[in-house]
């Protein structure tokens, strides 16, 4: 009898640490799947802030160029009015703060991304993912997917804002059409120098 329940206690000790290992490994599969989901996303994540400088750089080497410049004024030489490129001077001085708020707003979002995802890095890449407990394992990966979301979100605000200022300087600083006009080009930017832009005399 005595040795009946040792063996069923042996053998009952063995099917819960199979079933632990089962555990274990499934835990190792999904933590592996998550962050092979995760890179993925990353990666999306990277095209997207791509896309996003590639609104935002022409707009800064606009603003680089006018902010704390004189917008100059149509003026008349000869009986012919001469218009500058930029012709709406009034558009143009209100844009050139919100381009500055706008850029700031940018560049702090993505520090809040960057330490949101070397968090999210640190937890999945550990290495005692395979053994912590199942509801701190699902309360983390929650966490993971609702930051994802948040930042998504936050690409796609600036994204619009981004080409919402973007299409107002091209409209600002379109050529004049008007008969008769005689038209002064806005400043050239080289971003490879630093020389002083150009102003049309």
């Amino acid at each position: 009898m005595k040795i009946k329940q040792h063996l069923f206690t042996l053998g009952l000790a063995t099917s819960l640490l199979v079933l632990g290992a089962c555990e274990q490994n499934d835990r190792s599969e999904q933590a592996e799947s998550f962050r092979e989901d995760y890179r993925d996303w990353e990666e999306d994540y990277q095209e997207k802030n791509q896309e996003l400088e590639e609104n935002r750089r022409p707009v800064l080497r606009w603003h680089e160029t006018f902010k704390g410049e004189a917008i100059p004024e149509p003026r008349t030489v000869g009986g012919v009015t001469e218009i500058p490129a930029i012709t709406d001077t009034v558009a143009m001085r209100q844009l050139i703060p919100r381009i500055a708020e706008l850029n700031e707003k940018h560049d702090a979002i993505l520090s809040s991304h960057r330490s949101l995802r070397e968090k999210h890095t640190s937890f999945i890449n550990q290495g005692n993912l395979a053994s912590i407990s199942d509801d701190e394992w699902e309360n983390q990966k929650s966490l993971i997917d609702s930051d994802k979301e948040r930042m998504e979100n936050d690409q796609a605000e600036l994204q619009d804002q981004w080409e919402t200022i973007r299409g107002l300087v091209e409209d600002a600083s379109a050529p004049s059409e008007r008969t008769g006009a005689r038209t002064t080009p806005a400043p050239t930017v080289d971003p490879r120098t630093t020389a002083e832009p150009r102003t049309g005399n």
